[in-house]
């Protein structure tokens, strides 16, 4: 006989599952169902939501080399779901170890842009969807009404969103947005195969994720972010809540993490990285100090004291705190 519990989730609510091994074994070991799709049904596209969306989708494509003519049944079904505005309610069971999910299969219609160019590819969408202890509802506290915005605090919220709108900025694509580290990475590889010096950089200055300065410093948003202080204040005169300093809090984890990160910037503001840069003093430090620069920078730092000061030698070298090569 094997137990079957839940072990997640009110157990007290349901009964203890007992069945017999050999049926256990019988039936795969995980599950009643055998491996695949299938299909249960179809339903409208407008009872999928948001949230019923689990994980990312898996695009399916059919495979004629396991299934002789699933190429024509798989385009039959994929134009008639797109023409009724429907999707395929199955069941599915990925391997003889898992367990069987509800999935739907969305049909995707080809996209093509202004110049010819497909941007979707034709075919079908599966989506795990949830089950019913999948789903949360948010608590509210009894007899306590929610906090509604005033007409003011709606006001101010459209202010900004109208004044921070990117749609401003020219010539600003989402995806044209580098990667900043990986155009580092590609930079250093061309200047070794070129045999060329490595140029300095600076990852603040080729951040392409950083807030737009003209956006935020033209008037108008200016205005209007100071308008949304002013509608939502943090002081403890309006609803919002104020922040407690580290003084104030108390002694808690977060203070105590917070005089530690203080301690820490105080120590390496204390040593004249650039002075011992150009005296070649780095080995007056000790290795908690060197450990210092390595962490500011989010460098290695494990190895020999030796090993420290060459990496820091070569992070300054590259555009760090250092002047650069003499």
């Amino acid at each position: 006989m094997k137990l079957f519990k839940l072990k997640t989730g009110d157990t007290s609510r349901l009964p203890e599952v007992i069945v017999p091994a050999s049926e256990v074994s019988a039936s795969g070991g995980a599950g009643l169902v055998p491996p695949g799709l299938m299909l249960l049904g179809f339903k409208p596209l407008s009872c999928l939501l948001p949230y019923h969306q689990m994980q990312p989708s898996i695009f399916l494509r059919p495979d004629e080399r396991s299934a002789s003519g699933s190429t024509t049944a798989f385009i039959s079904l994929w134009r008639a779901m797109l023409a009724e505005g429907r999707f395929a309610l199955c069941r599915y069971r990925k391997a003889a170890n898992t367990s069987p999910r509800l999935v739907a299969l969305i049909p995707q219609d080809e996209g093509i842009d202004p110049y010819g160019i497909q941007t979707d590819p034709p075919g079908i969408h599966m989506i795990i969807l949830p089950y019913m202890d999948d789903i949360r509802h948010p608590e509210t506290a009894a007899g306590v009404a929610p906090q509604q915005p005033s007409d003011g605090q709606m006001a101010a919220s459209k202010a900004l969103i109208a004044a921070l709108d990117l749609e401003k900025v020219e010539a600003f694509d989402l995806t044209q947005v580098c990667n900043p580290w990986l155009e580092r990475h590609y930079a250093v590889v061309e200047a070794l195969a070129l045999s060329e010096p490595i140029p300095r950089w600076s990852a603040i200055a080729e951040d392409g994720t950083r807030p737009r300065r003209e956006l935020f410093e033209s008037p108008e948003a200016m205005e209007a972010i100071e308008a949304f202080r002013m509608a939502f204040p943090q002081d403890g005169s309006g609803k919002g809540t104020k922040r407690k300093a580290v003084g104030e809090a108390g002694g808690g984890p977060a203070a105590v993490k917070a005089q530690k990160a203080e301690a820490v910037a105080d120590a390496y503001s204390a040593i004249d990285w650039e002075g011992l840069y150009r005296s070649n003093g780095f080995t007056k430090l000790n290795k908690d100090d060197l450990t210092l620069y390595l962490r500011r920078h989010q460098l290695k730092v494990t190895g020999k004291k030796d090993e420290l000061i060459q990496r820091i030698r070569e992070h300054m070298e590259q555009g760090g705190e250092g002047p650069g090569p003499r």
